[in-house]
């Protein structure tokens, strides 16, 4: 423990982890084995941090729970067995981790969360994930195994990224969009399930209230 740290009660730190200067540990948080904190972060109440290096200042809200095992699993013909998860999580300094979220460790490598980034409750991240620096993803979000996310991307409240994509730097996803495929063009705006560019989905969502009046009318409007 570093010079200042301060540690409440009912928490528990496993041998050889690793706590910077100035850090304050909430009420029955976990902290796991060989997991490094930096300086002047503070981790909340009830947060379980495992398999994780993280930067300084950064702030870990109540009931977060960080490198835990991903979804890794296979029917080997008779049932479903468990693909051992071994990689770790890596989290710049500057980060804020919302209330009850859940970044998985990496399958073999790490999943990476940037500096700067600032996620809010209930957000799910799959393993290897990579997240890039100054991310801005909203509550409720849903980002799947081994997809790659930009630089400077927002994120709106209850979109997904299905696993395996990439997002391209600057890209802002509204709110409730489902991401399907590559958003390659950097400080794209996309929205809509699929995902597509923003003006062609309000478009499209005109054009289907338009006919639905008139299915109902008879009339064209």
């Amino acid at each position: 423990l570093g010079a200042g740290v301060s540690v409440e009660a009912g928490a528990v730190i496993d041998e050889n982890a690793v706590i910077g200067d100035s850090t304050h540990i909430g009420p029955n948080a976990h902290i796991g084995r060989h997991v490094m904190i930096g300086a002047h972060c503070v981790i909340s109440g009830n947060v379980t941090i495992v398999c994780t290096e993280m930067g300084d200042h950064c702030l870990v809200h109540p009931g977060a729970c960080i490198g835990q095992d991903g979804f890794g699993f296979a029917f080997d013909g008779k049932k479903v067995v468990k693909v051992p998860q071994v990689g770790h999580v890596e989290i710049g300094e500057n980060v804020e981790v919302g209330a009850n979220c859940t970044i998985d460790r990496g399958a073999l490598g790490a999943t990476r969360i940037g500096s700067h980034t600032k996620i809010d409750n209930l957000v799910q991240i799959g393993h290897n994930a990579q997240i890039g620096d100054m991310c801005q993803i909203v509550a409720q979000c849903a980002i799947a195994g081994s997809s790659s996310v930009g630089h400077g991307v927002i994120i709106g409240g209850q979109s997904g990224i299905a696993g395996h994509l990439n997002v391209a730097d600057g890209v802002m996803v509204a709110a409730r969009s489902g991401v399907t495929k590559n958003v390659n063009t950097p400080k794209e705006v996309v929205g809509g399930f699929p995902a597509m560019p923003i003006k062609k989905w309000r478009k499209q969502q005109a054009l289907l209230s338009r006919m639905l009046s008139e299915s109902k009318t008879g009339k064209k409007e």
